[in-house]
């Protein structure tokens, strides 16, 4: 694979999880094989914002990238407030 000029942000979008469990698995991948630079995932993480919800928040720390969330519909401030807590969030 060809690197990108030392200019090049790699960024991966992602939406809509709703709880998709496979979803990280697929993130990691991608992330790992791209070498990508950050992660934005602009919301609807979680299904009702339900803190018993939060469960995936331990895998985003081992992504290892920065991760920008922005609360979606389906999240809520108590999903907010334990994203806060992730020191790469």
């Amino acid at each position: 694979m060809n690197q990108p000029n030392k200019n090049v942000v790699r960024v991966l979008h992602v939406s809509d999880l709703h709880l998709g469990e496979h979803a990280w698995d697929i993130i990691e991948s991608v992330t790992r094989q791209y070498s990508v630079d950050m992660i934005v995932d602009s919301g609807d993480t979680t299904d009702h914002g339900l803190a018993a919800e939060n469960y995936f928040l331990q895998r985003i720390p081992g992504l290892r990238v920065p991760y920008i969330w922005v609360r979606g519909n389906h999240d809520s401030v108590v999903t907010e407030e334990a994203m806060r807590k992730l020191p790469n969030v």
